[in-house]
């Protein structure tokens, strides 16, 4: 069996059962390394390699369900925006470049999406801010406007 398989597995079932016994615990502090490798069917040792320690596999629970939210937020609910914002930006001031006006004021709400634009190099970055700044404030969407990369389309 493929080793890279076998940890996914191992991982996968780990974080399940430790979410399980996590969340019906009264007292998370009661739930021990033991008892998450028993209800994962692993040893122990499994969970040390995999995770380091106790914290180390409550930051991959963490992560995970983080991970899980987010991809909750960001399926429908965003189409769902995007639809609305469009028409919005449409009737506001006409449907060019109402797609990507729409798509730009949603990421200057989710964090995520700003902190991912934010590893542009700071020209770019900031040609982009004033870019998206001149189009709502001034009605200027234009591919000059948005900065010599245009305007990014999905």
């Amino acid at each position: 069996m493929d080793e890279a398989a076998d940890a996914a597995r191992n991982q996968a079932a780990v974080l399940a059962a430790a979410g399980r016994l996590f969340d019906a615990a009264t007292d998370p502090d009661q739930v021990s390394m033991d008892d998450i490798a028993a209800a994962a069917g692993v040893g122990k040792g499994t969970l040390f390699r995999r995770f380091g320690d106790r914290m180390g596999l409550l930051r991959a629970l963490y992560a995970q369900r983080g991970d899980q939210l987010r991809a909750a937020l960001t399926t429908g609910s965003y189409e769902q925006w995007h639809v609305l914002l469009v028409a919005l930006v449409t009737e506001a001031r006409g449907p060019e470049s109402a797609d990507y006006l729409a798509h730009a004021l949603l990421a200057a709400v989710r964090s995520d999406l700003v902190e991912h634009l934010r590893d542009w190099p700071d020209e770019r970055w900031e040609a982009g801010l004033a870019a998206l700044t001149r189009a709502v404030l001034d009605g200027d969407a234009s591919p000059t406007a948005a900065g010599a990369d245009g305007p990014v389309r999905h």
